[in-house]
């Protein structure tokens, strides 16, 4: 039997799947599906978001039809026909799923790429970050029924973050590559110390050579260079809301020359540490004059 055939019914004998039962906030699950289909040609009202852990799922387009398989995400908006089911070519089709109204603010984040009117679809690949977009999804959908104090403002807390680190790899926009975005997350879990260009591609699974160059065409900035700017960066904020003295902001900044420190913050901003926190406590929304501050980062000051 043609295949796409067998997965799309004739609408006259094909019963439509319920609707979701009433929820307050959310509704989740975590299932592992075999060949059963959603069937809901007017779909529902609220949004429907599906990721595939494991296994593939047939989704019906009007014209066609997506084998998605692990790292898919897809969208229903509200009212968008749902028709799909877990491939018979793998044992079960693993998903984790939420019906949910999204907050306002949510809107600029699930700005999708719409393969379907009304549905919409993004894709990550296997790394760090998948690892962390899927952890998001499956605590939502735990938190959702642990019948904790303030249990459904920690589920929903958990999808936005789920829906944050995906907003990263939408290709709509200006997105950095996975394999920067885990060697960032790596420099900053480690900006107490200096991280060696091997150890960071070793992190992420690339070549020194190759990271240092996508990390400079990412960033503009090569990692070391990067990482220090993130060093600085936590320098001014240490300054400006501790009394902290000026040697031990630089400690904790991960720097291990106070001298170096105070030679490379007055570089970025044009004060030394300590003129940068009078002038910080006189004139809070003042932005620094210094000479990296003055142009855009181009990469030629990375080191």
């Amino acid at each position: 039997m043609d295949e796409r055939a067998s997965f799309i019914h004739d609408s006259a004998v094909r019963s439509a799947t319920p609707q979701p039962p009433p929820y307050d906030h959310l509704l989740t699950g975590h299932e592992h599906r075999r060949q059963d289909r959603c069937w809901r040609p007017r779909g529902t009202e609220d949004w429907l978001l599906m990721h595939t852990l494991s296994g593939s799922v047939r989704v019906a387009l009007p014209d066609r039809e997506l084998l998605l398989g692990s790292g898919d995400t897809v969208l229903y908006q509200p009212g968008a026909p749902q028709d799909f089911g877990g491939d018979a070519s793998t044992a079960s089709w693993e998903v984790v799923w939420a019906h949910f109204v999204p907050r306002p603010d949510w809107l600029e984040l699930i700005r999708w790429s719409e393969v379907a009117p009304g549905l919409l679809h993004t894709w990550a690949p296997k790394s760090t970050l998948l690892d962390r977009i899927e952890a998001c999804l499956l605590e939502a959908d735990r938190l959702a029924v642990s019948g904790l104090p303030r249990a459904h403002r920690l589920a929903l807390n958990a999808l936005e973050t789920a829906l944050l680190w995906l907003d990263i790899l939408n290709p709509a926009r200006r997105c950095l590559d996975s394999r920067v975005v885990e060697a960032v997350e790596y420099l900053s879990h480690n900006l107490h110390r200096r991280v060696p260009v091997g150890e960071l591609a070793h992190a992420v699974h690339l070549s020194p050579s190759r990271l240092a160059h996508l990390f400079r065409e990412e960033t503009g900035l090569a990692p070391r260079g990067y990482a220090e700017r993130q060093r600085l960066g936590r320098a001014m904020q240490l300054l400006e809301v501790t009394l902290l003295p000026v040697n031990e902001v630089a400690r904790q900044a991960g720097f291990e020359s106070q001298f170096y420190f105070a030679a490379r913050f007055k570089k970025l901003t044009g004060r030394t540490p300590s003129a940068f926190r009078s002038w910080k406590a006189t004139a809070p929304g003042s932005e620094p004059k210094g000479d990296e501050g003055r142009r855009e980062h181009d990469g030629r000051h990375g080191e």
